[in-house]
């Protein structure tokens, strides 16, 4: 059994490269994603259906299906993946957050805009509880966010959330003014009228270790 798994991920690399070398050929995306659809398969019969490798599979698949306009095929996908993530990482997971963060885009994208927040939401709590409020650290949750917000006209909501970041960030200016410059709608209303940072605790915050 363990000569049939190690065959199943050596037959899978070769494929998986394969399909990398050719994911943003915009003429070649079929053929990229029955590579990477055969790679799924062999390590389904290989390593069976709980396995990290499968997982990153789905994901790619994913990535594929949403490049061909397969908006539909790239969330089933991409939800199969956060599924067998949530087997091995019982805590928040960086790849768990990039995974929700791609599907947060591809539920913006199919106009499911409040799914779309929730997701978004849910990746930068846990974000946020890896790393903390370092914008280098919550770039992509929360510009997301903020994004899909905004497209809501949820303003407030967006300025609240974007001001306890920067508060979070007040020594490091390059972004504090980078987040100020490209959501600078956010702060439309004179200074005296924005809201301040919330005093609610923080449950997002690293845990001890």
């Amino acid at each position: 059994m363990i000569e049939e798994k190690e065959e199943g991920v050596q037959v899978g690399v070769g494929r998986r490269f394969e399909a990398r070398s050719i994911d943003d050929d915009p003429r070649l995306l079929e053929q990229s994603y029955r590579l990477r659809y055969q790679v799924y398969c062999l390590e389904r019969k290989f390593l069976g259906a709980d396995h990290t490798l499968l997982a990153w599979t789905l994901f790619y698949l994913a990535k594929v299906s949403e490049k061909q306009g397969k908006h539909a095929e790239a969330e089933k996908s991409c939800r199969n993946a956060l599924e067998v993530f949530g087997k091995f990482h019982d805590q928040p997971h960086r790849d768990t957050v990039m995974v929700l963060n791609f599907l947060a885009r591809l539920l913006r994208q199919m106009d499911r805009k409040l799914e779309a927040e929730s997701t978004y939401r849910e990746a930068l709590a846990m974000q946020r509880t890896l790393g903390g409020d370092e914008y280098a650290n919550v770039d992509v949750p929360l510009n997301g966010l903020i994004g899909v917000l905004l497209s809501q006209s949820k303003m407030g909501e967006a300025e609240q959330i974007l001001t306890d970041i920067l508060v979070g960030n007040q020594d490091n200016q390059a972004n504090r003014a980078y987040l100020f410059s490209n959501r600078a709608e956010c702060f439309a209303r004179p200074l005296a009228e924005r809201p301040t940072r919330s005093t609610a605790p923080n449950t997002n915050r690293p845990r001890p270790r």
